[in-house]
């Protein structure tokens, strides 16, 4: 892919081989360079900034995406299922980029289903430990 006036490709993050990666995990791994917080840091799907960091082109303001302390307006929690299926909505008076990012809207969806039903799996797991 030829890109105008790129002459050297940097990469985009680097690991050390010491650095534990789990198949199937879905965290991301971002290299500090400022400040006091230098060094790798991982995102895990249940952080705020997930979403944002994830689908940085869908998200350009970097809006929070769903975390575990999102409550309803009654004070419950908020599922990711929930959140998702508002995300999804279609409103015609609001712009929603979720619709228009074509394949990157696909991965998008099935990255959110696959992020659902491991919280769901994980209150599987953790209510099999209480009983």
């Amino acid at each position: 892919m030829d890109m105008p006036g790129v002459t050297t490709y940097q990469p985009l993050a680097k690991l050390p081989l010491s650095y534990q990666v789990i198949p199937g995990n879905l965290d991301i791994i971002l290299r500090c360079r400022k400040g006091d917080r230098q060094g790798l840091k991982r995102i895990n799907t249940c952080h705020r900034s997930y979403d944002p960091l994830h689908y940085i082109l869908m998200f350009l303001t970097g809006c929070d995406g769903w975390h575990l302390g999102l409550n309803r307006t009654d004070n419950k929690k908020l599922t990711a299922a929930d959140f998702y299926k508002s995300r999804r909505q279609i409103r015609h008076e609001d712009f929603n980029i979720v619709f228009k990012g074509k394949k990157l809207s696909q991965q998008y969806a099935v990255d959110q289903r696959v992020k659902v039903e491991a919280e769901r799996l994980d209150w599987v797991m953790i209510f099999m430990r209480l009983s």
